[in-house]
């Protein structure tokens, strides 16, 4: 697990969790060959710093507000904001504005169907506020500022890939 005490709002959270959907998304991403970082299963957007805890955003069965210290000993890792520092503030704005919304259930099965099909196919779409954690992380960080490479979709991102690309330490 890692350290805490270098957090701000704005970064992001892996986790690796231990539940059921944690398995299976940690199943396709390890099958698929997603990542050297396969193990990461969930995001979360940091919102607010306490004194020896932090308010986190996330997507589950809706966009909610958790205390980091709800997830107890679930091993997790910080990607650092690789934004403009100034803009911290619109992610955490970003977030919030989401809460209530509902888990994009769809945005996971067409990233599936994706996985599944040829490279050179590409199923899209996505239910109107609805996204996935990832998705909700990549967009979260876009508010602030953060310009993806070229290459990258948001709308594709699983947790995986975020750690891989901006959490270097990991692996």
């Amino acid at each position: 697990m890692s350290s805490d005490s270098s957090i701000n709002p704005g970064d992001l959270i892996a986790f690796s969790t231990d539940d059921k959907f944690g398995a299976l998304i940690r199943f396709g991403q390890r099958v698929f060959g997603r990542s050297k970082n396969w193990r990461y299963n969930h995001i979360a957007v940091v919102e607010e710093l306490l004194p020896g805890d932090a308010y986190i955003i996330q997507a589950v069965r809706t966009i909610d507000r958790v205390l980091l210290s709800s997830y107890g000993e679930t091993p997790h890792v910080v990607i650092p904001f690789p934004g403009d520092p100034a803009n911290r503030e619109d992610v955490t704005a970003f977030a919030k504005a989401m809460l209530g919304m509902k888990y994009g259930v769809f945005t996971v099965v067409m990233r599936a169907l994706n996985y599944l099909s040829p490279s050179f196919v590409r199923i899209t779409g996505e239910r109107k506020g609805r996204m996935d954690c990832s998705v909700f992380g990549a967009r979260a960080w876009e508010h602030g500022a953060f310009i993806f490479p070229p290459t990258t979709d948001v709308w594709e991102q699983a947790p995986c890939d975020l750690v891989d690309a901006y959490y270097e330490e990991a692996a």
